[in-house]
């Protein structure tokens, strides 16, 4: 969840920032003068896509500026003209994510028709702007390595940022020195956060789009807008493709392999080479369903990733799984002395089989062999674990007049992961983790007059994680009593010997592919955030301002089980010699008499919590000449604190001296 306030707050910049009618769009101003340089009132600029040949127009006031916000990303073409004054035409205008591109005009005087073209290069300083931030456009998506295709591994390229290595998200960076948890993400102008609680998903975003559905993205640092809030770190503003006038589609696959990939560093010898296998592939498809007036863009992209990775863990040797623990001294809890404070050893440091606990004796036996010599990380084993995400993203652009352009977006995300834990069943049970991510938008933008416009944006997000295990609960069948049993609890108990490992139904081990997943089985997590926005454009002498503000529904719910399967903890305080503890006793003795140190066990804990997000704000440039622009801004953000349903979680332990049975 990100840091907000419960109390309301007001952030006044000033600095010479972006006019946007859309968040995810880009502006094209400037001025239209003379030869002599007088500024040129009443002047008719025409804007239209090279690709899409949707037209914009606009006109100069009585200061000669003019804005027109709101552009697609993507190149333009602007044509100027008045009567009396030969027209003139710049082609070539690449317009980026919340980009600012002066386009000036200088008209002569002409008796006769004519039309003066000009070639614009992008420029190599935004000078219309202090924003600080990267455009990561198209082509470096395209060209540039991505482990695992992952976008944001890009937002680095960006001037104050680093990676993040201590989050629970795979897909953040650090901006400023700020923490990872304080950046902002947008997807196409709207809210793209994760709102699930403990960052379970394993991402900071609802939707990570694939790079081939990424027209581009944008992050910015430093002296962002007022138009952008909740964020003390950087803003994440990425724009999803649309179609064009001409028809394009795409095959592709990625894949990696064992076979051409050297052997792990910390494989034993003899282990052979681990399996890694990964393959990402999917198309794309967009063009026009009305030529001029109504584009589409589909894309599609799935992975299939097997792997292995060396898994090491600690379990009893031959000898101690009969209870015999060689040169170890080994003490009888039975024959305790209160006065003395001391106990006799078992004979032969052997812990008689009629002594064991019936439930220790069955979980026992599920702990492999030890397969490399040694006490510690005695056993190796390749826990193969499978990753495969799936992604449909569609989005729909229609222009009804020169007045009302709408959009509409729609991402679904379903995932299917399979996480094996340290050593493989029985000893321990897989993960299946289902994650599934649902987010949609639609805008409608009606121009009122040239300098009077409305940008109205829905957009919803949801976020799902369900994660267990395949199996039945499995307490009665090993003689386990006294525990919380559900049908929602399945699998075994977690029991824990001091230096050895983890032996029951256990959370994911090492992954060598990053991939959602806990501990915590069962969960079942929601967020839902319902987002509305309005932005007004106003052209008014030389200020050109925008104002607006966004309302936001958020909703959570948990159902998790903390410590639904009782987790046993052993230590050797049962079986070592009281008067010198030390090297004494050990903690399987006390697992195999069924004496844990101490039990923790909790019922499934449910949770609802609801929050409204409300945030205003106001923003004016000021061209004071044609080479100084003030900009004044003002945000107001209020989050109301949660109103919050919890169901109570009780909590309850053994007694640590009786036995398990």
């Amino acid at each position: 969840m990100s840091l907000r306030s419960t109390l309301p707050y007001a952030i006044v910049v000033l600095s010479a920032v972006v006019l946007r009618a859309q968040v995810d769009t880009g502006v094209i101003t400037g001025l239209v003068t003379d030869d002599t340089g007088a500024l040129i009132p009443g002047a008719v600029v025409t804007i239209s896509g090279e690709d899409t040949r949707l037209t914009y127009t606009v006109q100069s006031n009585d200061t000669g500026l003019y804005v027109s916000p709101g552009l697609r990303t993507g190149r333009y073409r602007a044509t100027a003209q008045k009567d009396g004054f030969r027209t003139e035409t710049q082609i070539g205008i690449e317009v980026r994510v919340q980009d600012r591109v002066q386009i000036n005009f200088n008209l002569s005087l002409a008796a006769t028709r004519a039309e003066v073209t000009i070639t614009s290069a992008a420029p190599l300083l935004q000078s219309e702007t202090s924003s600080l931030g990267q455009v990561v456009p198209e082509r470096m998506l395209a060209e540039l390595p991505m482990n695992g295709r992952n976008a944001m591994g890009l937002a680095t390229l960006a001037a104050g940022t680093l990676p993040s290595t201590r989050t629970a998200e795979r897909d953040n960076f650090i901006a400023n020195g700020a923490r990872a948890i304080q950046n902002t993400y947008l997807l196409d102008g709207v809210e793209n956060k994760n709102h699930i609680v403990g960052f379970d998903t394993s991402s900071a975003q609802v939707v990570q789009l694939a790079p081939s559905m990424i027209q581009e993205f944008k992050v910015q640092t430093s002296s962002f807008s007022a138009e952008f809030g909740q964020a003390a770190g950087g803003v994440v503003n990425v724009t999803m493709k649309s179609g064009t006038n001409r028809l394009h589609a795409s095959l592709f696959e990625f894949f990696r392999h064992d076979k051409i990939q050297a052997t792990p560093f910390f494989q034993p010898v003899g282990g052979g080479k681990p399996q890694f296998r990964r393959n990402q592939f999917g198309a794309t498809l967009g063009g026009p369903v009305v030529p001029d007036r109504t584009f589409f863009f589909g894309s599609w992209q799935a992975s299939r990733a097997q792997s292995t990775a060396p898994g090491f863990a600690t379990v009893p040797d031959v000898e101690q799984r009969q209870g015999r623990f060689g040169s170890r001294p080994m003490f009888d809890p039975d024959t305790y002395n209160a006065p003395t404070n001391s106990r006799r050893p078992f004979d032969n440091n052997v812990i008689p089989s009629n002594r064991w606990d019936s439930v220790s004796r069955q979980v026992m036996a599920l702990y492999p062999l030890p397969n490399l010599p040694g006490a510690a990380n005695n056993f190796f084993s390749n826990q193969k674990e499978k990753v495969e995400p799936n992604q449909w993203a569609v989005r729909v652009d229609h222009q009804f007049g020169p007045r009302d352009t709408v959009f509409a977006r729609v991402v679904i995300q379903q995932d299917h992961n399979v996480l094996p834990s340290l050593m493989p069943p029985p000893a321990n049970d897989p993960s299946q983790v289902l994650p599934h991510a649902r987010s949609a938008v639609l805008s409608h933008t009606h121009t009122f007059s040239p300098g009077l416009i409305n940008e109205f944006r829905y957009g919803f997000t949801r976020s799902l994680l369900f994660q267990d295990i395949d199996g039945e609960n499995l307490f009665e069948r090993f003689g386990i009593r006294g525990a919380p049993v559900t049908d929602k609890v399945r699998g075994l108990p977690e029991f824990v010997p001091t230096g050895y490992s983890t032996i029951g139904t256990a959370g994911p081990g090492a992954r060598p592919i990053p991939a959602t997943g806990s501990g915590n089985l069962p969960i079942l997590k929601i967020s839902n955030v319902h987002h509305f926005t309005d932005n007004i454009s106003l052209l008014r002498g030389r200020h050109a301002l925008k104002f607006g503000g966004d309302v936001q529904f958020v909703q959570y719910l948990g159902n998790v089980t903390l410590s639904g399967r009782p987790v046993f903890n052993f230590d050797n305080r049962f079986t070592n010699d009281p008067l010198r503890p030390a090297n004494t006793g050990l903690s399987l003795g006390d697992f195999l008499l069924g004496l844990p140190q101490n039990v923790n066990v909790s019922t499934r804990g449910e949770s609802g919590q609801r929050q409204r997000i409300f945030q205003l704000y106001l923003q004016d440039d000021w061209k004071i000449t044609t080479r100084l622009t003030i900009n004044a801004g003002f945000r107001w953000e209020l989050p109301k604190p949660s109103s919050r349903s919890t169901t109570a979680r009780a909590t309850s332990s053994w007694n640590p001296t009786a036995p398990l049975t």
